[in-house]
């Protein structure tokens, strides 16, 4: 029973965030991600085209429902550096077993 750290669910994060979570043991992931999906993005990240203008945590956190309906998804939508989110940031931090940095921040 594993909990997973990720900052970055794009077009880098997405492949790792796949890997690792098709471990059975995770069993709980706190993704990072400030970003909105935008079409530029369309070519190179794992979204539809419909999902232009959504979060991009929001969309990782419903991939990986759809294929581990069991796993416990904590979605933050923040820069690492966001002031106000320090203290969830530290939280999640201190209780995950691994840490991905799959983004740009």
């Amino acid at each position: 029973m594993a909990h997973l750290f990720q900052v970055g669910a794009g077009s880098g994060g997405m492949p790792v965030l796949d890997l690792i979570c098709r471990d059975p043991r995770i069993t709980r992931v706190t993704l990072v991600e400030p970003d909105v999906y935008k079409p530029h993005n369309v070519q190179r990240h794992w979204f539809p085209l419909s999902a232009v203008g959504e979060a991009k945590a929001v969309l990782a956190q419903r991939w990986l429902k759809e294929r581990r309906p069991e796993l416990e998804v904590q979605s933050l939508l923040c820069d690492l550096r966001a002031a106000d989110q320090q203290a969830a940031l530290n939280e999640a931090v201190a209780t995950a077993d691994i840490g991905v940095c799959a983004g740009r921040q």
